[in-house]
């Protein structure tokens, strides 16, 4: 469908065939300061070209400068965003860009995140990022770091059957150490953390689709694992710094389609993901990797008398079975020892030059 992309007194209007979709306020976010979050909101000062600029006052001195740069190309808009901070402020800072929707509620939208969430709440774990329980109570705001995604992309389908699809064309994936690390579902500032979060909020009564740079998290996050009960309900918050010279920049890639059903928009949006990011093959070394692997299996190897086998838990750090945990062996399941011993022999008679396939 043809797209047109305009400013319009500060804000931005997007024409999507007969639908428009207004953003008020392009120059959004939030501030952090001593644990809590202030949001702010605003259009651009002034516009040249395709290009939109803002000076956001933060509380204690310091100035983000936030430039826009919009673009359309048969369905797709483009937004480059680039963010500078001048002087020092205190606590942290986020922008976001967000797309109204013609729905009033999260419950109202069929939902597409590559690999967590696939139209319907029920379809996964209801105590998962928006899963059915979520929905149950109503709950709107459904971020997700698109580190989690296998492709940075949310697609909604509305009510009507017109589906719009935000995609981080540029996707970075660097974090920090206390990033990784955080299983008690921190909020901090830290302006290593060059991931974003994807997904649909409020805004001011208007549910968006929003991408939130950098990623917060909620109201559903993990506390590292996810299967079967990491979920943890809470807001795991990330801010850059209010530093003077820090910067930063993102790409968003808006797509606006209409679609029969919601397996439709799932074939488009990642069929056309794919065909954006364009992943490449990642070739490795085949006999270094499968050396490392069985040298590596082969160390973990416990005998005891006639018995021998490969310990169902072991602390990768300690270098041994952790405290509580009984050394056990299992033949099935996750311990999978019997395919283990299997492979074992196998290797050992490919070195020593035996044809395995005619090995008893």
């Amino acid at each position: 469908m043809p797209i047109h992309v305009r400013f319009e007194l500060g804000s931005i209007a997007i024409t999507a065939g007969s639908l428009e979709y207004r953003l008020e306020a392009p120059a959004s976010g939030e501030w952090w300061i001593d644990d809590s979050l202030r949001p702010f909101s605003g259009g651009y000062d002034s516009t040249e070209g395709r290009i939109g600029r803002a000076a956001i006052s933060a509380p204690g001195g310091a100035v983000v400068h936030i430039e826009d740069e919009w673009e359309s190309t048969n369905d797709i808009v483009r937004v480059s965003r680039r963010v500078r901070v001048e002087g020092d402020g205190v606590g942290g800072f986020a922008t976001r860009i967000g797309v109204p929707l013609a729905a009033p509620s999260y419950s109202d939208c069929q939902v597409f995140v590559p690999g967590m969430l696939y139209g319907d709440p029920n379809r996964v774990n209801p105590a998962a990022i928006g899963g059915s329980r979520s929905v149950a109570a109503g709950v709107n705001n459904v971020l997700i770091r698109e580190d989690r995604m296998a492709a940075p992309l949310v697609a909604v389908r509305l009510p009507s059957g017109d589906a719009i699809t935000m995609l981080d064309a540029r996707p970075d994936g660097s974090t920090s150490i206390a990033d990784a690390e955080d299983i008690e579902v921190q909020s901090f500032i830290d302006g290593n953390v060059r991931v974003g979060g994807l997904g649909l909020a409020k805004n001011a009564d208007v549910l968006e689709l929003q991408y939130v740079y950098p990623g917060s998290e909620g109201e559903v996050t993990y506390e590292g694992n996810t299967f079967p009960d990491g979920q943890k309900t809470g807001w795991r918050r990330r801010y850059h710094p209010l530093a003077d010279g820090f910067s930063a920049s993102f790409t968003l890639n808006l797509r606006f389609d209409s679609v029969d059903d919601f397996p439709d928009l799932i074939r488009t949006a990642w069929r056309w993901a794919w065909a954006s990011l364009e992943p490449g093959v990642a070739f490795q070394d085949i006999p270094l990797m499968r050396k490392t692997l069985f040298d590596h299996l082969a160390d973990q190897v416990v005998v005891t008398d006639t018995l021998a086998g490969v310990p169902h838990v072991k602390d990768a750090v300690l270098g041994r079975v952790p405290d509580g945990h009984t050394v056990h062996a299992m033949l099935g399941f996750t311990g999978r020892n019997t395919e283990c011993a299997w492979y074992l022999i196998r290797e050992a008679r490919i070195l020593a030059g035996s044809d395995p396939e005619r090995a008893d």
